[in-house]
């Protein structure tokens, strides 16, 4: 059976492929379309790239049911909390800084400077509070940090819903596991259904909750697998992440034909397929876990959160240069950003968590497993 260290490396590194697909998606897309709107409706395999997104929000869910729920017993409130604001906030608050003058000139070019300056300072605000999942008019500013809004989000209820699931028996969880999933859709389909701003859909934080739920029921569920169970998901781990590639694989193949519903892909409809490849490498020794596991695939991953979040500025400095945006030079913005996000995990977001915890004092008392769990998945406390 393996190790927590073992276990861990590859969920790892799956962020940084994750990551890397929502770049694509946001500028590759762009020099071969023609089209800047990272919003926009597309399919085949890069225009899917958004759903890198939904497989974030349910392995968050699953990481922190298997980090913070792994002895019976849920956070405490305000460790956790604290611990949340040290990983994800300092460098969100750089990259919002650094992208915030783009957005203010782009937005001087259509309604005049004094106009595009109240709006900015506005959308500024409500970023530095996480409130900009909440309405279409607060984002504008390095848009792929939606997200962390919705995270924060996540982050404000977890304690509450761990207390109330770490009680349930297993098929109780499964249960609610599918409940959530159906009910999820249900909710996106309603909302759709009222002619709401389709950003207002696919940006809700209220909307992608079943996608968390999700993952915290299938964490669980993984924590309380019986020996036999772990064993046999360790023996046919591979046959399961074949399967889950050739269903992505005629996903993306239909993707145009289904793009009528591309708010529900939007907002969590593959997570099942998700789920199946965090469970699969969760457990396992096959080839791909051990290439998952390759230590510098694992610092990509870790570094991950950075390559999501600095893209984009990058992307808009990057744009006033001659050539700054083509195809021959890609390979160098792809580079910088990737080398970019490591420098950032190493320099900026490691050193400002630990000063953080270290002022308010947060850190609890740990067994050695669950600490190396917590450092293996970037879940310092």
């Amino acid at each position: 059976m393996p190790t927590a260290k073992q276990t861990i490396l590859p969920l790892t590194s799956m962020r940084f492929f994750a990551a890397l697909y929502v770049v694509l998606f946001h500028t590759l897309t762009e020099l071969l379309t023609g089209l800047d709107d990272p919003n926009a409706v597309n399919g085949g395999l890069l225009g899917l790239g958004y759903i890198s997104v939904s497989f974030f929000f349910v392995l968050s869910g699953y990481i922190l049911a298997f980090v913070y729920l792994n002895e019976g017993q849920g956070p405490k409130k305000g460790r956790f909390w604290c611990a949340r604001f040290a990983r994800v906030y300092p460098l969100f608050f750089f990259t919002l800084l650094l992208d915030t003058p783009h957005s203010l000139f782009a937005s001087a070019r259509h309604i005049g400077f004094h106009a595009a300056l109240l709006s900015t300072a506005k959308i500024l605000v409500a970023n530095i509070f996480l409130m900009q999942g909440w309405a279409v008019s607060l984002r504008g500013i390095d848009n792929p940090n939606w997200s962390l809004s919705v995270e924060a989000f996540f982050y404000l209820l977890f304690p509450f819903i761990a207390s109330l699931l770490l009680r349930r028996r297993q098929s109780s969880l499964l249960l609610i596991l599918v409940l959530s999933y159906c009910s999820g859709l249900a909710l996106v389909a309603g909302a759709a259904g009222m002619h709401l701003r389709q950003d207002a859909v696919k940006f809700s934080p209220a909307l992608h909750l079943h996608e968390f739920i999700e993952g915290i029921c299938a964490g669980l569920l993984t924590l309380r697998m019986t020996s036999k169970t772990k064993s046999t998901i360790e023996r046919i781990s591979l046959p399961l992440l074949g399967c889950a590639a050739l269903g992505f694989a005629a996903f993306v193949a239909l993707s145009y034909r289904t793009l009528h519903l591309h708010l529900l892909i939007h907002d969590g409809m593959l997570a099942p397929l998700f789920l199946v490849v965090i469970v699969a490498l969760t457990y396992g020794n096959s080839v791909v876990h051990r290439v998952l596991s390759y230590r510098w695939l694992v610092v990509l991953g870790e570094a991950s959160y950075g390559l999501y979040l600095i893209h984009i500025p990058l992307w808009h400095l990057l744009k006033p240069i001659h050539r700054g945006h083509s195809l021959q030079t890609y390979p160098f913005f792809l580079a910088l950003a990737i080398g970019l996000s490591v420098l950032s995990f190493y320099y900026l977001e490691a050193p400002s968590r630990r000063f953080i915890l270290s002022k308010f004092e947060t850190r609890p008392n740990e067994n050695p497993s669950r600490t190396l769990v917590a450092n293996r998945f970037g879940l310092e406390q």
